[in-house]
């Protein structure tokens, strides 16, 4: 069923979408809004920097299947000076002449060495679901960046609305104070009349300040949402979105198979539990022997006295090749409480993913009785200000022909104002609830179903 067209004047005045005075301001755009926070939104920086640090935790996984290199030089000096020494029978001679010994030698050495378990195969796997998760986790970041900017843009329009509201009340108040001064000069309007219009007026200024202070509050959320550093600057204006979208041919099951497939937080959890079943068997290797292997290469020579310590031509060459395999049989049951924590892990994991999978059904299910029970009563408000629109025009002239009292004319007024009051803050709140759909199902558009 198609949405009723609100033809009035005071309602399609709103769909230029910016606010009375702000035709030289600057107006900000959602998509635009949108693509500012997505580049400048300090959770998504943070989420970035931790899926680069998954990315470089991924190399450091691969390169445990890579031998270690390391490359060894050195340069050494002894002497010593010997006076006295025991003889074979135990007696103790003494040299008249000391011997004196004097030793140098440089050398370099380029070593190999490689360890392999069962548990350095469990761990790449595991890092690469980590790595998922963390990439996951940026997708998440950026779907919730979005919908925090569509509803911080969407109470900030509302309280947009809210002003021209306000300022219409103003200016219709204003014009029946004059009438009511006018109609009293001739003596056709009390003194009681003067000074409830007068009143009236009053309340009516007040309540523009009030909803002006809101809207600047509302455009500074838009700003930190965005991660803009200026929150200063409140002087624009915000184009109004496309109309709400249709609510009736939303269908449930659909939404939570879309959300069980692209929810970017229970995509993130189900890696994180996949990494976690790896770890299990990560931690279960560690009963399997573990295979090293060393290869070296070295060269050196001895350094007589007149030689400098650089002067490096070795002749001396050494290598060793050793392959081993080594099984701890006992270490103070380490083994064991990791094996109870990847356990525990594993559990916790699974928990949170259940968890999770009934929080996201629950809420896509509260939300799309929310958006259809919603839908239905904006058509009924948008009614309302017809009706109460038209009735306002009828009262304005019988009390312009002195047919009413004033308090008739207030009536009406008040009517009016709360019938859009309640219209735009159901248009934007239902609006709100349909960018927070959207995140639950994956960031998809849902007006394009």
């Amino acid at each position: 069923m198609k949405r009723p067209a609100v033809g009035l004047a005071l309602f399609c005045g709103l769909a230029l979408g910016v606010a009375p005075g702000a035709g030289a301001q600057e107006t900000i755009e959602l998509e635009e809004a949108i693509r500012t926070a997505l580049m400048r939104n300090p959770s998504i920086v943070s989420a970035e920097a931790g899926a680069a640090t998954a990315a470089a935790d991924r190399w450091a996984h691969w390169g445990a299947l890579l031998p270690s290199a390391s490359v060894n030089a050195g340069i050494g000096s002894s002497s010593s000076t010997t006076l006295t020494f025991l003889e074979p029978d135990g007696t103790r001679t003494v040299l008249d002449d000391p011997v004196v010994s004097d030793v140098r030698s440089n050398s370099a050495s380029l070593s190999f060495n490689l360890q392999l378990g069962a548990q350095t195969f469990t761990t790449i796997d595991a890092g690469g679901e980590r790595r998922v998760a963390a990439d996951f986790g940026v997708s998440r970041a950026r779907a919730l960046v979005v919908r925090e900017v569509k509803v911080a843009y969407f109470e900030a329009l509302k309280r947009q609305r809210l002003v021209e509201v306000a300022q219409r009340r103003v200016d219709g108040r204003r014009g029946e104070y004059e009438l009511t001064q006018d109609k009293y000069g001739i003596a056709a309007a009390s003194r009681s009349e003067l000074l409830a219009t007068e009143i009236a007026l009053r309340n009516a200024e007040l309540q523009q300040l009030e909803a002006e202070d809101a809207l600047d509050a509302a455009v500074r959320a838009i700003r930190v949402a965005q991660g803009v550093d200026d929150l200063s600057s409140t002087e624009v204006g915000l184009a109004d979105p496309p109309a709400v979208p249709e609510a009736e041919a939303l269908d449930t099951d659909a939404l939570l198979a879309a959300a069980r497939a692209g929810n970017p937080e229970l995509r993130r959890l189900a890696a994180l539990e996949r990494a976690a079943a790896t770890e299990v068997w990560a931690a279960r290797a560690g009963y399997l022997p573990t295979l090293s292997a060393n290869l070296s290469f070295s060269r050196g020579r001895q350094l007589a006295a007149e030689e400098g310590f650089f002067e490096f031509s070795p002749a001396n060459t050494g290598s060793n090749f050793s392959l081993g395999l080594s099984l701890p049989l006992f270490n103070g049951f380490q083994r064991r409480q990791q094996n109870a924590a990847a356990s525990n892990q594993l559990a916790t994991a699974r928990a949170d993913m259940r968890q999770q999978e009934l929080m996201v059904e629950q809420q896509v299910r509260d939300l799309v009785d929310d958006i259809q029970r919603g839908d239905r009563r904006l058509q009924v408000l948008e009614r309302n200000v017809e009706l109460a629109a038209e009735g306002l025009e009828l009262t304005r002239e019988q009390y312009r022909l002195g047919t009413v009292p004033y308090i008739n004319l207030q009536r009406a007024i008040d009517d009016l104002d709360a019938a859009e009051q309640q219209a735009f803050e159901q248009r934007y709140e239902l609006l709100k609830r349909w960018a927070e759909l959207e995140e639950l199902v994956g960031g998809a558009r849902l007006d394009d179903r």
